[in-house]
């Protein structure tokens, strides 16, 4: 049940994407992703993603190399497992212990109690945009 929950959160995420959906959206998502990423991420993981930010060599386990994801997943960029881990309303197995910030709540204007579920959702996926874009191309 719980896996069926996140996956669906996942889904409903991927389903923010804007209609378009060519190579340049993805580059716009990624340059924005970038600097979200610069804004939220740098601090553990660092300026180059590779988890070793300057909060890093105090963390156990330490940040992930982002760099690294698609190697680690066979080769793809495993896109649902990085929406649920920057959003982290439902934790996933590697964050379990809370060692991620709730993006997904943290990501909200705190001044609205209007519906933010798009605009959280929309930042997440320019988040999972950068490192997507960042993968070492397989030959």
């Amino acid at each position: 049940m719980r896996r069926a929950c996140a996956l669906a959160l996942a889904m409903t995420l991927s389903s923010f994407v804007a209609a378009g959906d060519g190579q340049a959206d993805a580059r716009t998502a990624a340059e924005d992703g970038k600097l979200l990423y610069s804004i939220y991420c740098t601090g553990c993981h660092g300026a180059e993603a590779r988890g070793d930010g300057p909060a890093a060599a105090s963390m156990q386990p330490p940040p992930a190399d982002l760099t690294r994801l698609s190697a680690g997943n066979d080769g793809t960029f495993p896109r649902a497992r990085v929406i649920l881990s920057i959003d982290g309303r439902t934790r996933i197995p590697g964050h379990i212990k809370g060692d991620m910030p709730i993006w997904g709540l943290s990501l909200r204007d705190p001044g609205s109690d209007a519906d933010q579920e798009r605009e959280v959702g929309a930042k997440i996926l320019k988040l999972v945009a950068y490192p997507e874009s960042i993968q070492p191309k397989s030959d």
